[in-house]
Order: structure tokens, then C-alpha cells, then sequence
């Protein structure tokens, strides 16, 4: 109940919506409470020459997300990153404190702080493990890297049995590699 109450504060205050829980990532001292969402706050087009995406845009940047050491809030929204900061993020190996402020002292040096670690990690996590079940969705014949769901002509495609399920060859990444 305090979780949901605090994201309804939430998407009233950061002008978000959409919001979910994206899940709990454990911390040395705190763990963090995450949350997705889009946000109107900070969207739009990235700076000419920038190596961010644009939030709200397709991408790492798509969706905002916010951090709270508790499920009651306060929130904390995690910047947008760059190519720069995920290539960083895969060649460290750092546990999480809780203290999104702290700086990350290890070898090889990583210049940012906690938060762009995390965010670069999150986003590592969601391209990587959103799975929908296959044919569900289907690539666009003009553009071969953009997907539509896929609704015959004939009616809505028949729901597999659960055994059917289980098995990984029915399961497809939702989301495209990052770049």
C-alpha cells in the first residue's frame, strides 16, 4: 500500500506516467526500489554531437526511472546515459552501497558516480531479459528493424498450452540489442 501510494505522488509530482515497478536491487548498506515510467520532464531531442539518446525516444534513454531507498519515497530520478557510460558500466565489477551519490573508486577508473553505474546497469538488465512469447509481434516489411504486433486477418493468434511454454524456443527478445 505505501508503494502505491508513493508512485501516485510520484507520477503527480515528476509529471510521469505509466509508472511500474521494475523490481528491488540490493545494496551493501540500502537496497534501491525502482521504478519505470515515461516522464515529460527532460524529453525530447538529444544535443547535436551528444552521445545520448533522447529520452522518451526509442533506446537505453525510452523511459526514465526513479530510485528510492524505500517504498515510501522519496524518489530520485536517475539520469539519462550514454554509449560512453554502458561501455564503462561492462568493465567494472562494483557492488551497490544504497548511496546513489558515491563515488565508484575501482580499476579499471570509472569517472561517474553510483547512479549513472546504476542506470547504466539497469539498462544492461531490461534489454537484455524482456522476453515475449513468439509471434506475438512482427517486423515491419518497410522497415525490417521496427516490429507491430501481429493480428492475422483471420483473428488473434491461438494461446500456446503452458507446456509449450516452458520450452526457450518459444520465447523471443522483445527489445533490440543495444547498439
Amino acid at each position: 500500500m505505501l508503494l502505491q501510494k508513493s508512485l501516485k505522488e510520484l507520477a503527480v509530482k515528476a509529471d510521469a506516467s505509466n509508472l511500474r515497478l521494475w523490481g528491488k536491487i540490493k545494496g551493501t548498506h540500502k537496497d534501491y526500489f525502482v521504478v519505470e515510467g515515461t516522464s515529460v520532464q527532460g524529453a525530447g531531442e538529444a544535443e547535436e554531437g551528444s552521445m545520448l539518446e533522447a529520452r522518451g525516444a526509442e533506446g537505453v534513454n525510452k523511459f526514465a526511472y526513479w530510485v528510492s531507498n524505500s517504498p515510501a519515497g522519496p524518489w530520485t530520478v536517475l539520469p539519462d546515459i550514454s554509449s560512453e557510460d554502458l561501455r564503462a558500466s561492462k568493465s567494472i565489477k562494483v557492488l551497490f552501497s544504497g548511496d546513489i551519490n558515491r563515488k565508484i573508486v575501482t580499476n579499471p577508473f570509472y569517472f561517474k558516480s553510483e547512479k549513472e553505474y546504476l542506470r547504466s546497469t539497469i539498462a544492461r538488465i531490461a534489454f537484455s531479459t524482456t522476453l515475449v512469447p513468439k509471434g506475438v509481434y512482427r517486423t515491419i516489411e518497410d522497415n525490417p528493424n521496427d516490429i507491430e504486433e501481429n493480428v492475422p486477418d483471420e483473428g488473434p493468434i491461438p494461446v500456446p498450452p503452458t507446456s509449450e511454454m516452458i520450452k526457450p524456443q518459444n520465447w523471443v527478445h522483445y527489445t533490440r540489442n543495444i547498439l
